[in-house]
């Protein structure tokens, strides 16, 4: 057993980079009602994100206003993402630029939030080229990691199962999803720290998506053959 409880570190952190300040109690209510209880992709990831950016952060030269901002609208644009057609990071950055003046945001820290929250989409990162992008900042890094970090461990495994059941993904879908991108976060982390975490997670989250592989494999053809058999049927496996 770890011999402090992540839950009482994480709430001493927040309350001493952000809950003294209003502006991040502003922004708490905010991305709250926007976002909702979603655990894979709303507040509650919000929250792991801003644990694990200001955890990150610790024993560095950072700027927490930025940080603490960036980390709390990454993805405010997500839910909007399919009525608008736009990738949620984008959206996110755009609402940042709105949002943010109002709670006394200088134009440089709503520039420097915004270029933070874009650059932590792995999709984005990721467009066009095999290797991640370089990052603008510190506080950019910390964002991207500890977004990143969240899809490994045993809470990627709850997210990956919710997404997937969300998504509508099959069992096979499912695992391409792991071998296309979940697998490959490690590289994609900036900090030494994030790195050697991600490389823990990452095997709690092999192990699961193995055994999935396991006891579901035998049932991939045969799924596939009731398929060919009854294509007029309007019944599709899931498996």
């Amino acid at each position: 057993m770890p011999h402090r409880c992540p839950r009482v570190e994480c709430r001493r952190v927040l309350e001493d980079k952000c809950l003294g300040s209003e502006w991040c109690r502003e922004l708490l209510k905010l991305v709250k009602s926007v976002e909702g209880g979603d655990e894979a992709h709303g507040f509650p990831h919000t929250l792991r994100v801003l644990c694990r950016a200001l955890k990150l952060a610790e024993g560095r030269n950072v700027d927490y206003r930025v940080l603490v901002a960036s980390a709390l609208l990454h993805d405010i644009g997500r839910p909007f993402e399919n009525q608008a057609g736009v990738h949620h990071a984008i959206l996110s950055a755009f609402m940042a630029r709105l949002i943010l003046p109002g709670l006394g945001f200088s134009p440089e820290e709503v520039t420097r939030v915004e270029r933070a929250i874009i650059e932590h989409s792995f999709s984005l990162s990721k467009k066009n080229q095999d290797k991640p992008r370089p990052k603008s900042s510190i506080e950019s890094c910390i964002l991207s990691d500890a977004d990143k970090l969240d899809a490994l461990g045993a809470i990627g495994i709850y997210r990956l199962v919710e997404t997937s059941a969300q998504r509508g993904r099959n069992m096979r879908q499912t695992l391409a999803h792991y071998y296309e991108k979940l697998s490959k976060l490690p590289d994609y982390m900036c900090t030494k720290e994030a790195r050697r975490e991600a490389a823990r997670l990452l095997e709690r989250l092999r192990s699961f998506v193995e055994w999935l592989y396991e006891e579901s494999k035998n049932y991939f053809d045969l799924a596939e053959a009731v398929d060919k058999a009854f294509p007029s049927t309007g019944y599709q496996s899931r498996g």
